[in-house]
């Protein structure tokens, strides 16, 4: 790991030049400063990992310079120094967030033992940062699609992730609206901070101000710790709201104070705490007629919709799903350390034409049950969940399971047989069919060129294509 980036903040020179020569020999990498004006210069300026301050201070005090640096992004973490008679000032900072502080006069080796702690902790957070960055790129490659609706839906996602404001992800069950806020997330400036999600629909109506906002101990019967709520885990980071459509009226009202002004009480403590977090909202609800019915707060509905998307079902891309097969079946062969399965042309076909109701996450399962049951032989229409099973006649398709060939052609075949029903369903109007199909007429033109699809309706009699 590269040496961490500490600001040392002191007056007294009798105390800051040893500080900081035991600092730069433990390896880390010190910028020091006399008095809290040039410290606040410096945070605005550039970016620490952690802040080492005296409380009392010329100009700004270290308070002051705490919540200046809670409010970067990424914050750095605050170590604070103080005498005996500031430490009220201390306990008051560290239920705000200050990670530590060490009381004067202090040991140099009990300063670096502090430090160190509060040094791996960055450092976690700094790995986790990039693991999440390397996850980003997988999240979006599982929101795949080269159809105008998705190559939308990722464009309006990179924007959300270029600002800080308020997300509303609508769209049906199984779409991917989870893994569009974590890609929110990971894209933003907060990726290296916590993501909380919160599933507002498990949250039973009596405990939901103890599940967001946390207890102290004895609060309530039962509470028998202190316990940190959804809020706090998620301050400086991302809390997405899940589901948020099914909270109560009374608890859209809790909800929406806590947005507002950005802080909370724990149940059993009257201390208002404030926290620094980003909103995503996710729903398969209409709320705009959710509001009209008087069953969501219209103030809460645009509080969270600054930036709204919408997540299109996979019956509105159907054009992806060949692509989708090949990537979701490639994902499963490497995570079980088996060879790339073979699909059978009745398995490939009835995949092509389901309807999904469940979207992306419904077709993921079935090829996970697919690769399961069929043990490394052929995928064939017996491995597929019955309700895709009875897309196609049961007796015809089995049959043709015969005719094996690799995954490509398979996936090849089924989209040139979709394309091919598109066309007769737009009575050969490759406009309509491009439009049915969520794709390009330009995109169009090349997978029937690519895939000889002219050919074979003229061997079928279609109506000729219309331009």
């Amino acid at each position: 790991m590269p040496a961490l980036k500490l600001l040392l903040v002191e007056d007294d020179r009798i105390v800051r030049i040893p500080v900081r020569d035991a600092l730069e020999d433990a390896g880390y990498l010190v910028t020091d400063c006399a008095d809290g004006t040039s410290a606040q210069r410096l945070l605005s300026s550039e970016s620490f990992d952690i802040v080492l301050s005296d409380v009392r201070l010329p100009g700004v005090d270290g308070l002051s310079l705490f919540r200046l640096a809670r409010g970067l992004h990424p914050p750095p973490s605050v170590v604070l120094m103080t005498a005996y008679a500031d430490t009220d000032h201390a306990v008051t900072a560290m239920r705000e967030g200050v990670r530590d502080y060490v009381l004067k006069p202090f040991e140099l080796d009990e300063l670096l033992l502090r430090l160190g702690a509060v040094r791996d902790e960055v450092q976690f957070r700094l790995r986790v940062g990039r693991a999440q960055a390397m996850e980003a790129s997988e999240l979006s490659e599982q929101l795949a699609g080269n159809t105008p609706p998705m190559v939308q839906l990722r464009d309006r996602l990179e924007a959300a992730a270029g600002s800080d404001i308020a997300v509303l992800l609508v769209g049906e069950t199984g779409t991917g609206k989870d893994l569009a806020a974590r890609l929110i997330h990971q894209r933003s400036a907060r990726a290296a901070r916590p993501f909380v999600p919160v599933n507002c629909a498990a949250i039973p109506e009596n405990l939901f101000e103890s599940e967001m906002f946390g207890h102290e101990k004895g609060a309530f019967t039962g509470a028998e710790r202190r316990r940190a709520g959804r809020f706090e885990a998620a301050d400086t980071g991302t809390l997405f709201l899940d589901e948020v459509g099914e909270l109560s009226l009374p608890n859209q009202a809790k909800l929406l104070r806590a947005i507002e002004t950005s802080s909370f009480e724990p149940v059993g403590d009257a201390t208002t705490r404030k926290v620094d977090l980003r909103v995503i909202s996710a729903t398969n609800r209409d709320l705009g007629l959710a509001v009209a019915n008087g069953t969501f707060r219209r103030d809460l509905y645009y509080r969270l919709k600054v930036i709204d998307v919408w997540l299109p079902p996979l019956r509105e891309h159907r054009a992806d799903i060949p692509l989708l097969v090949g990537k979701f079946l490639g994902d499963i062969a490497r995570r079980q350390g088996k060879p790339a399965q073979v699909l059978a042309p009745s398995a490939a076909a009835a995949l092509a034409t389901h309807d999904y109701p469940g979207n992306v996450r419904e077709l993921l399962h079935a090829l996970e049950r697919a690769v399961a049951l069929s043990r490394g032989k052929p995928i064939a229409l017996e491995h597929l969940p019955i309700e895709l099973a009875r897309t196609l006649p049961g007796t015809d398709a089995r049959a043709a399971d015969t005719a094996l060939r690799p995954l490509g052609e398979a996936v090849e075949q089924f989209e040139r047989q979709y394309i091919e029903r598109a066309l007769e369903h737009a009575e050969g109007h490759r406009g309509r069919a491009a439009s049915l199909l969520g794709i390009s007429r330009k995109s169009l033109w090349e997978r029937l060129r690519d895939a000889e699809v002219e050919a074979q309706l003229a061997a079928q009699r279609l109506k000729p294509p219309q331009s």
